[in-house]
């Protein structure tokens, strides 16, 4: 039986890009990348972001969270 962490986990070549903006807060971070995610067509990933990521304890935890789904970019 795979965990719900690996059975999200997209290849990186179907990954799409988040550029990261300075001075964003892990609740910004989160929403950026679940639309990144709807805006990428990707609406079942982006629900499971969504629901996955009001669990996250900290920053570091919402990073490795959203790398997951997304590749992410400095800005």
């Amino acid at each position: 039986m795979t965990s719900p962490a690996s059975a999200c986990y997209l290849p990186d070549m179907a990954k799409p890009t988040l550029t990261i903006l300075p001075g964003w807060d892990m609740h910004e971070f989160h929403l950026a990348a679940v639309a990144t995610l709807r805006k990428a067509g990707l609406l079942d990933q982006a629900r499971e972001l969504h629901q996955r990521g009001l669990d996250a304890p900290s920053f570091y935890h919402m990073r490795e969270l959203v790398q997951e789904y997304v590749t992410l970019r400095a800005g």
